[in-house]
């Protein structure tokens, strides 16, 4: 008996893929921008620019000195949301790992308390003070919208919504991680005589949940190894959290410049709001230049390659109609016109009926299919029948032929029926009723 073989039809795991599909992306007119810089990318450029701008303030104390300091433009802008969302969003998280395990090599082959030192301020520097001071910028941005608004306002605004995410997760995620460190610090500090570390600050931060006690505490593990292979899991806690906040980011920096509220929309100070009007209206122009993408594309296309464009050919659409129980035939008249929402430049898509339908309650009961077989033809030759000699209860005395014909002549035929095949419940796995495989 022939082993029967379970064998998927490649079209049901690979269906393949259309034209639509298959499209060049050079040849979109949306995939090669001439700018294609977003909101967070120019944040992020004006608050590294602002770096290189220097000024100089005349400043008199109480005492009536005066003296000459040097600043840059930067923090002008570091205690803005948007600007702490951009900093967030263009955090390098893959550089932190890379750059402790360098420390950690040069660790590694000189145990000093140099060395040493540099894993524990790169640690903290890095990783954990960069938490530190964005909550602490939000916090002051808070008091900022409050001072503004007069009273906090029925809905959160959107980056104080971000504030609340990031410090749900410090609370949740980190704190016991920040305790961990401290106490590794304290020992190494007492073991290799390493710089002092503050870390009041966190106690005034409440999120943190550190109490002053905390401080104080020494991690109970003698091996300065040990203590390099807790500060890379620790590191690592901190590199995991900062990639999921750099994630999130980018969703609030809208909100953040134009606030759902009109109360919390006259708080920026009048330096940010310049900047921030001359941005909004910097996407007009950027978007202007952009479109010079799809001019050159239909320059080419119909300019030099003269390339015609096909004629608008109408789409169509499958109707099915349901009568309505108090009626049994409703006329459905010739070009009767049906809306299919809206097409992407916002306008109503309509159908219209070819030709008029009558509308009944007929269903369809069942259905049925039937095929039939048919073979190709053939070239085939008589042969001579022997039939069973006349007498008593058989009167046939007739051949195909003749008894003197010995050469039997040849004939054709076109093609005939070699089977009927029919499903009484065609829409069915086996035609015969069983359900299809899910």
């Amino acid at each position: 008996m022939p082993k029967k073989f379970d064998i998927t039809h490649p079209l049901l795991t690979e269906p393949g893929s259309s034209q639509r599909k298959r499209a060049d992306d050079l040849l979109n007119k949306t995939v090669v921008k001439i700018d294609d810089h977003d909101l967070i990318d120019r944040l992020h450029f004006v608050y590294r620019f602002s770096k290189q701008v220097n000024f100089r303030e005349y400043i008199v104390d109480a005492e009536n000195a005066d003296y000459t300091v040097e600043s840059d433009w930067q923090q002008f802008f570091e205690r803005s949301t948007p600007f702490i969302l951009a900093q967030i969003a263009y955090f390098d998280t893959g550089g932190l790992q890379s750059r402790f395990e360098k420390l950690l090599c040069d660790y590694e082959k000189q145990n000093s308390p140099e060395n040493l030192g540099r894993l524990f301020e790169f640690c903290f520097g890095d990783a954990i003070m960069p938490l530190f001071t964005w909550y602490a910028a939000f916090q002051s941005e808070e008091k900022l919208l409050f001072e503004t608004a007069g009273a906090p306002a029925e809905n959160e605004p959107q980056e104080l919504v971000f504030k609340q995410k990031l410090a749900d997760i410090i609370q949740s995620t980190l704190s016991k991680d920040l305790i961990e460190f401290i106490h590794i610090y304290n020992k190494a500090r007492t073991h290799a005589c390493l710089g002092p570390i503050n870390f009041f600050p966190f106690v005034n931060q409440q999120i943190w949940g550190i109490q002053p006690t905390d401080l104080f505490g020494i991690t109970p593990s003698p091996d300065p190894a040990e203590w390099a292979k807790q500060l890379g899991k620790i590191l690592s806690k901190f590199q995991q959290i900062i990639e999921q906040l750099r994630l999130l980011a980018p969703a609030f920096v809208k909100q953040a410049l134009v606030p759902v509220q009109q109360v919390y929309r006259e708080r920026h100070q009048p330096h940010l709001g310049l900047l921030f009007s001359f941005l909004e209206l910097f996407e007009y122009v950027q978007n202007d230049l952009n479109r010079l993408t799809t001019e050159h594309l239909e320059f080419f296309f119909k300019r030099a390659l003269r390339i015609k464009a096909k004629a608008a050919k109408a789409d169509q659409a499958h109707l099915v109609f349901e009568m309505a129980k108090h009626l049994e035939q409703y006329l459905v008249t010739k070009d009767k016109a049906f809306k299919d929402g809206k097409d992407l430049a916002g306008k109503d898509v309509i159908f219209h009926l070819d030709d008029e339908i009558v509308l009944d309650k007929a269903k369809v009961e069942s259905l049925r299919t039937l095929f039939l077989h048919f073979q190709d033809g053939k070239v085939g030759k008589y042969k001579r029948i022997p039939l069973p000699p006349a007498g008593p209860g058989n009167t046939v005395e007739y051949t195909c032929c003749p008894p003197d014909i010995t050469d039997l002549p040849e004939f054709t035929f076109n093609s005939y029926i070699h089977g009927v095949h029919m499903a009484a419940v065609a829409n069915s796995a086996d035609g015969a009723g069983a359900e299809f495989p899910e």
